[in-house]
């Protein structure tokens, strides 16, 4: 299943972070706990967090004008046997 994420999965979401990406506690807190307008999804798979991505709000312009946009960050999957 593929879900936007809440707040019950972010020690699952951390420990998937650290594992993919080897970042420090900090930043991982850092970027969970301050950063606004992002929406995760998180894919389950027997109740456990089996992955996930980021989506950062940003502003893309174009000669045509400017779009709202996402770009997509943290992507991560995990094998749950």
């Amino acid at each position: 299943m593929i879900a936007f994420a809440d707040r019950s999965m972010v020690p699952a979401l951390k420990e998937l972070w650290k594992l993919s990406f080897g970042d420090p506690e900090g930043y991982i807190d850092l970027f969970l706990n301050t950063a606004s307008g992002i929406r995760n999804a998180g894919g389950c798979r027997r109740e456990k967090v089996a992955g996930m991505l980021f989506l950062l709000p940003i502003t893309v312009i174009t000669p045509l004008g400017e779009m709202d946009a996402r770009y997509i960050y943290g992507v991560a999957t995990i094998r749950i046997s």
